[in-house]
Protein backbone atom coordinates (compact mmCIF):
# COMPACT_ATOMS: atom_id res chain seq x y z
CA UNK A 1 0.00 0.00 0.00
CA UNK A 2 1.34 3.45 -0.87
CA UNK A 3 1.87 5.83 1.99
CA UNK A 4 1.07 9.46 1.57
CA UNK A 5 3.99 11.76 2.42
CA UNK A 6 3.92 14.64 4.89
CA UNK A 7 2.57 16.95 2.21
CA UNK A 8 -0.56 14.80 1.91
CA UNK A 9 0.19 13.93 -1.71
CA UNK A 10 1.77 11.00 -3.48
CA UNK A 11 4.15 13.21 -5.43
CA UNK A 12 2.01 13.03 -8.55
CA UNK A 13 0.99 15.80 -10.91
CA UNK A 14 -2.47 17.32 -10.50
CA UNK A 15 -3.94 15.29 -13.37
CA UNK A 16 -2.41 12.05 -12.09
CA UNK A 17 -3.63 12.67 -8.54
CA UNK A 18 -7.20 13.20 -9.70
CA UNK A 19 -7.01 10.19 -12.03
CA UNK A 20 -5.67 7.96 -9.23
CA UNK A 21 -8.40 9.22 -6.89
CA UNK A 22 -11.12 8.46 -9.44
CA UNK A 23 -9.76 4.94 -10.14
CA UNK A 24 -9.51 4.07 -6.43
CA UNK A 25 -12.96 5.49 -5.80
CA UNK A 26 -14.35 3.44 -8.66
CA UNK A 27 -12.78 0.24 -7.35
CA UNK A 28 -14.09 0.90 -3.85
CA UNK A 29 -17.61 1.65 -5.11
CA UNK A 30 -17.63 -1.70 -6.95
CA UNK A 31 -16.80 -3.53 -3.71
CA UNK A 32 -20.02 -4.79 -2.05
CA UNK A 33 -18.99 -3.99 1.53
CA UNK A 34 -17.78 -0.40 0.95
CA UNK A 35 -20.09 2.57 1.20
CA UNK A 36 -18.54 5.92 0.15
CA UNK A 37 -20.17 9.33 0.15
CA UNK A 38 -20.42 11.13 -3.17
CA UNK A 39 -16.97 12.78 -3.63
CA UNK A 40 -14.94 14.18 -6.44
CA UNK A 41 -11.31 15.23 -6.82
CA UNK A 42 -10.60 18.87 -6.12
CA UNK A 43 -7.00 19.85 -6.70
CA UNK A 44 -5.97 23.04 -4.95
CA UNK A 45 -2.74 23.33 -6.92
CA UNK A 46 -2.22 25.43 -10.03
CA UNK A 47 -3.51 23.87 -13.22
CA UNK A 48 -1.34 23.46 -16.29
CA UNK A 49 -3.25 26.24 -18.01
CA UNK A 50 -2.62 28.64 -15.14
CA UNK A 51 1.02 27.60 -14.84
CA UNK A 52 1.52 28.37 -18.55
CA UNK A 53 -0.25 31.71 -18.19
CA UNK A 54 1.85 32.67 -15.18
CA UNK A 55 5.03 31.49 -16.86
CA UNK A 56 4.44 33.86 -19.79
CA UNK A 57 2.59 36.68 -18.06
CA UNK A 58 5.20 37.34 -15.37
CA UNK A 59 8.15 38.09 -17.73
CA UNK A 60 5.89 40.25 -19.90
CA UNK A 61 4.69 42.22 -16.87
CA UNK A 62 8.27 42.70 -15.66
CA UNK A 63 9.42 43.84 -19.12
CA UNK A 64 6.59 46.38 -19.30
CA UNK A 65 7.50 47.66 -15.84
CA UNK A 66 11.13 48.16 -16.88
CA UNK A 67 10.21 49.83 -20.17
CA UNK A 68 7.71 52.16 -18.53
CA UNK A 69 10.19 53.02 -15.78
CA UNK A 70 12.97 53.75 -18.30
CA UNK A 71 10.61 55.85 -20.42
CA UNK A 72 9.49 57.88 -17.42
CA UNK A 73 13.10 58.48 -16.39
CA UNK A 74 14.02 59.60 -19.93
CA UNK A 75 11.05 61.97 -19.98
CA UNK A 76 12.09 63.57 -16.72
CA UNK A 77 15.44 64.67 -18.18
CA UNK A 78 15.45 68.08 -19.80
CA UNK A 79 17.96 69.51 -22.24
CA UNK A 80 19.82 72.57 -20.98
CA UNK A 81 20.40 75.71 -23.04
CA UNK A 82 23.84 77.31 -23.25
CA UNK A 83 23.02 79.76 -20.45
CA UNK A 84 21.65 76.99 -18.25
CA UNK A 85 24.75 74.87 -18.87
CA UNK A 86 26.99 77.77 -17.80
CA UNK A 87 24.94 78.33 -14.62
CA UNK A 88 24.74 74.64 -13.75
CA UNK A 89 28.37 73.52 -14.29
CA UNK A 90 30.58 76.54 -13.56
CA UNK A 91 32.49 75.81 -10.37
CA UNK A 92 30.92 72.36 -10.07
CA UNK A 93 31.94 68.73 -10.49
CA UNK A 94 30.31 66.09 -12.65
CA UNK A 95 31.17 62.55 -11.52
CA UNK A 96 30.00 58.95 -11.62
CA UNK A 97 30.75 58.84 -7.90
CA UNK A 98 33.59 56.33 -8.15
CA UNK A 99 35.67 56.15 -11.31
CA UNK A 100 35.89 59.66 -12.72
CA UNK A 101 35.18 63.31 -11.92
CA UNK A 102 35.38 66.43 -14.03
CA UNK A 103 35.79 69.83 -12.36
CA UNK A 104 34.50 72.76 -14.43
CA UNK A 105 36.41 75.73 -13.05
CA UNK A 106 35.40 79.32 -13.80
CA UNK A 107 37.39 80.66 -16.75
CA UNK A 108 37.13 77.38 -18.70
CA UNK A 109 39.68 75.15 -16.95
CA UNK A 110 38.69 71.46 -16.93
CA UNK A 111 40.36 69.08 -14.47
CA UNK A 112 39.69 65.40 -15.08
CA UNK A 113 40.42 62.82 -12.43
CA UNK A 114 40.25 59.07 -12.85
CA UNK A 115 40.29 56.73 -9.86
CA UNK A 116 41.34 59.59 -7.58
CA UNK A 117 44.32 60.76 -9.67
CA UNK A 118 44.49 63.72 -12.03
CA UNK A 119 44.40 62.21 -15.50
CA UNK A 120 44.49 65.40 -17.54
CA UNK A 121 43.85 69.11 -17.62
CA UNK A 122 41.94 70.62 -20.48
CA UNK A 123 39.36 73.29 -21.13
CA UNK A 124 35.61 73.65 -21.47
CA UNK A 125 33.39 76.17 -23.23
CA UNK A 126 29.82 76.72 -24.29
CA UNK A 127 29.10 76.62 -28.04
CA UNK A 128 25.44 77.41 -28.68
CA UNK A 129 23.53 74.91 -26.55
CA UNK A 130 26.43 72.48 -26.27
CA UNK A 131 29.11 71.90 -23.66
CA UNK A 132 32.43 71.44 -25.41
CA UNK A 133 35.36 69.67 -23.75
CA UNK A 134 38.94 69.74 -24.97
CA UNK A 135 41.62 67.37 -23.67
CA UNK A 136 44.68 67.97 -25.86
CA UNK A 137 45.50 64.92 -27.92
CA UNK A 138 42.59 62.97 -26.36
CA UNK A 139 39.24 64.67 -26.78
CA UNK A 140 37.58 67.56 -28.60
CA UNK A 141 33.81 67.00 -28.46
CA UNK A 142 30.66 69.05 -27.91
CA UNK A 143 27.74 67.47 -26.04
CA UNK A 144 24.12 68.21 -25.31
CA UNK A 145 23.70 68.37 -21.54
CA UNK A 146 20.52 66.88 -20.06
CA UNK A 147 19.65 67.00 -16.36
CA UNK A 148 17.08 65.60 -13.96
CA UNK A 149 17.71 66.81 -10.42
CA UNK A 150 21.40 66.13 -9.74
CA UNK A 151 21.64 63.53 -12.52
CA UNK A 152 23.41 64.57 -15.71
CA UNK A 153 23.68 63.02 -19.14
CA UNK A 154 26.22 64.01 -21.80
CA UNK A 155 24.59 63.18 -25.14
CA UNK A 156 26.45 62.98 -28.42
CA UNK A 157 24.54 61.95 -31.54
CA UNK A 158 23.50 58.31 -31.61
CA UNK A 159 25.94 57.20 -28.89
CA UNK A 160 24.56 56.07 -25.51
CA UNK A 161 24.62 58.96 -23.02
CA UNK A 162 27.41 59.27 -20.47
CA UNK A 163 25.72 59.47 -17.08
CA UNK A 164 26.92 61.25 -13.98
CA UNK A 165 25.93 63.42 -11.04
CA UNK A 166 26.33 67.16 -10.51
CA UNK A 167 28.16 67.92 -7.25
CA UNK A 168 29.69 70.97 -5.60
CA UNK A 169 33.44 71.29 -6.16
CA UNK A 170 35.73 70.32 -3.29
CA UNK A 171 37.42 73.22 -1.57
CA UNK A 172 41.17 72.81 -1.24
Amino acid sequence: MNRVGTSGRLGLSAGNRCGLFERLRGQLLDHPEVRMPQMRCLDVGISRERTGTIRYALPIALALLVLCTDASLAESFRRLSGGQIRTQVTGKVITDGTHWRETYAPGGKLVIEEMGHTASIGSWRIDGDHLCKVRPGILNECYELWTAGDRVEFRLGEFPPLEGFLRPARSK
